[in-house]
């Protein structure tokens, strides 16, 4: 049982991929998508100007969500999110 726990975190991301478990990931489909605005993307108060997982700074092009949380400004590339979300 001590080697399935070891591996659990490795197989995780195979086993959502493949059907076997629910993907967590496909929460992030449901959070709402936000559309990158330089004056709305700065850090006084409005969204980060980077995500918080890959740490680079958002651009017009990017998918950007924002997380169901109660303050509201939480927002990550999808792919980070729905990457980190395989991988937690």
């Amino acid at each position: 049982i001590c080697v399935w726990l070891l591996w659990l975190p490795c197989l995780k991301p195979l086993l959502c991929r493949a059907g076997i478990i629910p993907d967590p990931a496909n929460l992030v489909r449901s959070f709402q998508q936000v559309r990158y605005d330089p004056q709305a993307f700065n850090d006084d108060g409005g969204y980060a100007t980077s995500c918080a997982i890959c740490l680079c700074d958002f651009e017009a092009a990017d998918s950007i969500v924002q997380a169901p949380c109660t303050h509201g400004t939480h927002v990550f590339h999808r792919d980070c999110l729905a990457s980190w979300f395989r991988t937690a």
